[in-house]
């Protein structure tokens, strides 16, 4: 598993970053933390196909971040980018 030195909040704290990043070291899924511009915010693996998963959280207070409170959660959203399509 591969992670980037980016810090997420402890599990205790009931922010989706560590429970989305856990359930993805049970299984083994390699991901890192989204940098730059387009990325910043979205959590980042590789789908069946090779295709980047983008995997973000949406909370009504928070900006677009895989990283928000679990309290208030209005929606989670993965997003697979092959070649010029969504």
């Amino acid at each position: 598993m591969t992670h980037s030195m980016v810090k997420t909040r402890p599990a205790a704290q009931q922010y989706t970053g560590a429970l989305i990043r856990a359930a993805l070291d049970r299984y083994d899924v390699t991901h890192r933390v989204g940098s730059g511009p387009i990325e910043r915010g979205w959590l980042v693996t590789t789908g069946h196909s090779g295709a980047p998963v983008y995997v973000t959280a949406h909370h009504p207070k928070r900006v677009l971040s895989y990283d928000v409170p679990t309290d208030g959660l209005t929606s989670m959203h993965a997003v697979i980018i092959e070649g010029s399509r969504t």
